[in-house]
């Protein structure tokens, strides 16, 4: 058992890496790196790894699986295994990013929408539980990792060892997202450590502050920008919001959705099965998991209109660290304004 690593050690983001078991050799994810260091390049390098057997996924944000197309532009077409959420969500972040591609010339990583359909024909769809047999010896399966919507770990069996690839993971259960499931006896663990040195404060101590805080924005008739993540820390943010309202612990305010964060909340409903119970008794009850008449989506014709309204207000936008995206041109408006408040989630 051999591990070659492309990125992501020493690092955050790029996360790529080879596991070569019993002469066969697999790709674990694919991503971008989200900072350019000096002397590396954004996208790991793809060009001299050789025959690869099969690519898995552990999820589907961009430091793991932004240079998937790239990925398999040297790959040969190997077979690429994920859960359908990670499918659904990569359908959304691929065509996001080649929209991106369009509008900024240097924008990377840079592929064409011929070779994200390439990369689709080779995608293969695993159930979580579910183990799948490779070349009669070795024993593949996906459990969840929680995280976010399809996120899994991935645990690999062989007579050569057992290997567990985490990925990102929650244990704690998220409000979206029930937490990480995981049934094996690994020799092995490969593991993410971005947060690993750290104490964290409670879950439900920082959801109370967040609110409190909201509360206090509101009453003084302001406006808060929260930048998040589109996938994952949007969906938390918007339901977090959502229930405070319904129980009268601050005040119904509109809550402005903006960016690719609406096409993430269309995967996230469109996954029932996924989610925790509560959630799918929603939907199932036919009631939108996101939207109400307070929270809505921002069409982009309304952007200016709804930031000049003199009204206190909430908006969740993507780029969640605030470095493109819908989110900066509401930090540029609102952010002079010492009665509004931004809220890095």
């Amino acid at each position: 058992m051999n591990l070659t690593f492309l990125g992501g050690a020493n690092e955050i983001g790029g996360s790529s890496l080879i596991l070569t078991i019993n002469n066969k050799r697999f790709l674990i994810d694919a991503g971008i790196r989200m900072n350019e260091r000096s002397g590396e390049d954004r996208v790991p390098d793809f060009s001299q790894i050789g025959k690869i057997d099969a690519i898995f996924l552990t999820h589907a944000h961009t430091d793991h699986s932004g240079a998937l197309p790239i990925a398999n532009r040297y790959t040969q077409n190997a077979p690429i295994y994920m859960t359908y959420g990670t499918f659904q969500l990569c359908t959304v972040l691929f065509r996001d990013s080649l929209k991106l591609m369009q509008i900024v010339e240097k924008e990377i990583p840079r592929y064409d929408e011929t070779e994200v359909i390439n990369t689709f024909k080779n995608i293969k769809q695993v159930k979580f539980f579910h183990s799948i047999v490779l070349f009669d010896e070795i024993r593949v399966t996906f459990f969840p990792a929680g995280h976010i919507l399809g996120a899994s770990c991935i645990y690999f069996e062989s007579n050569s060892g057992n290997i567990l690839f985490t990925g990102d993971y929650s244990i704690a259960n998220q409000i979206a997202v029930s937490g990480a499931m995981v049934n094996a006896s690994p020799d092995i663990v490969v593991t993410e450590s971005t947060y690993g040195g750290k104490s964290h404060i409670p879950r439900k101590e920082l959801e109370y502050q967040c609110i409190l805080k909201t509360k206090e924005v509101l009453e003084r008739n302001g406006k808060i920008l929260i930048p998040a993540f589109a996938i994952g820390r949007s969906q938390e943010m918007i339901l977090l919001l959502k229930s405070a309202m319904s129980q009268k612990i601050i005040p119904e305010v509109n809550v402005f959705i903006d960016g690719m964060v609406n096409s993430v909340n269309v995967v996230y409903e469109n996954n029932p099965s996924a989610l925790p119970q509560n959630l799918q008794a929603m939907i199932k009850n036919k009631q939108s998991l996101f939207y109400t008449g307070f929270i809505k989506r921002v069409l982009h014709s309304e952007r200016e209109k709804l930031i000049k309204r003199d009204k206190p207000s909430i908006f969740i936008s993507s780029s969640g660290m605030l470095i493109g995206g819908t989110s900066v041109f509401y930090a540029k408006e609102l952010l002079g304004n010492t009665k509004n408040a931004l809220f890095i989630s």
